[in-house]
């Protein structure tokens, strides 16, 4: 654990808290690569997991691929574009009151109020942007890149939007922390999608000679095959159930119907001769 916390301090920005500048932070939020102190990351937890991820880097045993992450972000690299438009004057310090701090915080992440101005303006400028950072291998846009588009519902897991491009740009490019932040929060359905070559993001990684990509996709690939076929089966005994207990009923509603003569059922009709 020591060693975890000594790694991930050490990254540019992260010997002060991303939000309020507190000093030796020990806690963070794992998808927006930043370190905060505790008062801050209680903040961030108030957002909910899908906005930030909150980890302690004492408590928490963080597996190398979160750690790929951290170290690939960091607090310089994430505040310069969550913090893009800020004001020296407008960020909260240390000793600022939880109110204040809250506010800030929610302004900064969920409101993205100081974000650089081609992740708040129009689709296609927007999805530019993404694709820009895949292939500069810039995490920290990318992960507030994902961030904005779950919020603006812009960015869906479909063939042919600005993810899939990303995804494949990022395997060319041998851009792990960015190809691992696209797996895990950009909710892709088909990580085996083919681009316009008809080749895979796995195939293109593989022929670009990064083998760490490669493995990366292939077991993401399997889990989500797993999982689909762990839904359908839960599917299948589902509609099971649902056919045996509509298939039970039936047959007590037979065995409580008045028979021939029961005072309660309806004499036959007869035919008048």
């Amino acid at each position: 654990m020591a060693r975890q916390l000594s790694l991930i301090t050490a990254v540019d920005g992260n010997q002060h808290c991303a939000d309020c500048g507190a000093p030796d932070p020990v806690w963070g939020s794992i998808n927006i690569g930043v370190a905060v102190c505790i008062e801050c990351s209680g903040v961030h937890r108030s957002l909910g997991a899908h906005l930030t991820k909150v980890r302690s880097f004492q408590l928490d045993v963080l597996d190398p691929g979160t750690l790929e992450i951290l170290f690939a972000i960091g607090n310089t690299k994430a505040n310069h574009v969550w913090e893009a438009t800020l004001g020296p004057e407008e960020k909260p310090i240390a000793s600022a009151t939880r109110e204040v701090k809250n506010d800030f915080i929610l302004s900064k992440y969920q409101n993205g109020s100081f974000l650089p101005p081609a992740l708040r303006g129009p689709q296609q400028q927007f999805q530019e942007a993404v694709l820009e950072a895949a292939k500069e291998g810039n995490a920290a846009l990318l992960a507030a890149s994902l961030k904005v588009a779950d919020e603006k519902g812009e960015m869906t897991a479909t063939e042919g939007d600005a993810l899939l491009p990303a995804m494949f740009a990022a395997a060319a490019g041998g851009h792990e922390a960015v190809l691992r932040l696209i797996i895990n929060e950009g909710n892709v359905n088909n990580l085996a999608v083919c681009d316009m070559q008809g080749n895979t993001a796995r195939q293109i990684a593989g022929e670009a000679g990064h083998e760490t990509l490669e493995k990366i996709l292939e077991d993401a690939i399997l889990a989500a095959a797993a999982i689909a076929a762990e839904e359908a089966a839960r599917a299948v005994v589902a509609a099971a159930k649902a056919a045996t207990e509509a298939g039970g009923a039936t047959e007590a509603m037979s065995a409580t119907a008045p028979g021939p003569g029961h005072p309660l059922r309806p004499p036959s009709a007869v035919t008048p001769p």
